[in-house]
């Protein structure tokens, strides 16, 4: 789990969203996550999966998504550890 730091329309009409986890956390190019609802809890935002595009170091990542609304308060996400 951790926080969306921005998040903006690319040019592509993706949503793309900055994450406060990265190598460290062991998230990959690929990964796949969910952005959850409100600011606790574990709900998951229908609609709101995303993918891993890049990770920047061990704290930042990047990823994209097809959600077409603004994320508003929903500024959380959780990525499901490969097993």
């Amino acid at each position: 789990m951790g926080k969306i730091v921005n998040s903006f329309r690319g040019d592509d009409g993706k949503l793309v969203l900055y994450l406060n986890q990265g190598s460290k956390a062991k998230i990959r190019v690929g990964a796949t996550g969910k952005i959850l609802v409100g600011s606790d809890g574990g709900e998951i935002l229908e609609g709101g999966t995303f993918t891993i595009t890049k990770v920047i170091d061990e704290n930042k990542a990047v990823g994209t998504s097809d959600f077409g609304r603004s994320l508003g308060r929903n500024n959380r996400f959780m990525i499901s550890k490969p097993k």
